[in-house]
């Protein structure tokens, strides 16, 4: 049985989690488990991504702006 640690990391070399990957039946078994920070910003995701895609004007318009405040806000 081989076993192989794996490190996933970013275009950047940056740490995104580890895990190993072992032998089985047709195949390879793999685990992954991600870093703190990528777990909460997917679970952010899944919370916050709907209001990204809703069309309504009011929510659109809501995130223009906060794009602009966020745009002024770094100058």
């Amino acid at each position: 049985m081989t076993v192989k640690n794996i490190f996933v990391k970013d275009n950047y070399g940056n740490s995104l989690g580890w895990g190993n990957a072992q032998d089985a039946h047709g195949g390879q078994d793999i685990h992954i488990q991600l870093t703190h920070e990528l777990s909460e910003m997917i679970r952010w995701w899944k919370e916050w991504g709907p209001v990204f895609t809703n069309t309504n004007p009011t929510v659109t318009d809501a995130l223009k702006q906060a794009k602009v405040l966020h745009d002024v806000s770094r100058s």
